[in-house]
């Protein structure tokens, strides 16, 4: 079992708090899957509302660093980038790729998935890199979207770009996900 990178953690940390959208520090979490591995977490709010945050892995054994900002349930979205994480040590996981979850915390929501989009999809997060490299290691920067039942079945049945156009026309909104909860 890894243990993460003191300096991969570090850069992550010093990317993601380098905009003066988010406090300046972070909380740190780890969950432990059922095979003992470890998935590490942080967590840092919004300067002007501290019920939006910003939830990132920090990859033990990925390539990929999943990140989100989110006004939902921390806990629950701390655990679906862990699987995500977890589903990317089996699978592969890749931009603009789908991944379908089927946890009745996200169904309240007619939460049934998440896309994977570049991070600058995010005008919240476009001031992050692509990409950072660590130790000889490329670890990509992943936006996580969360979809509804309708979108994943636009993207299901036209395609990616077929869902893009519809999150343009309706202003989709990547963060909330209690419409009274605004930034």
């Amino acid at each position: 079992m890894r243990e993460v990178s003191p300096r991969l953690k570090a850069r992550l940390v010093d990317a993601v708090l380098s905009s003066d959208f988010f406090v300046e520090s972070c909380e740190f979490f780890s969950l432990e899957g059922n095979d003992g591995s470890k998935r590490f977490l942080a967590m840092t709010a919004c300067k002007s509302n501290d019920q939006i945050v910003v939830i990132f892995t920090i990859p033990t054994s990925a390539s990929n660093v999943y990140i989100t900002v989110t006004d939902g349930d921390r806990k629950l979205i701390r655990q679906v980038l862990a699987t995500i994480e977890d589903f990317e040590r089996d699978g592969t996981v890749r931009l603009g790729g789908v991944m379908l979850l089927d946890d009745p915390g996200l169904r309240s929501h007619d939460i049934v998935g998440v896309i994977f989009l570049p991070v600058n999809t995010s005008n919240i997060l476009d001031y992050l890199p692509d990409k950072i490299v660590v130790e000889g290691v490329e670890h990509r920067f992943l936006l996580v979207v969360f979809l509804r039942s309708d979108e994943h079945e636009i993207w299901r049945k036209y395609g990616h770009d077929s869902l893009m156009d519809f999150f343009k026309q309706n202003g989709k909104d990547l963060v909330l996900f209690r419409p009274d909860t605004l930034i």
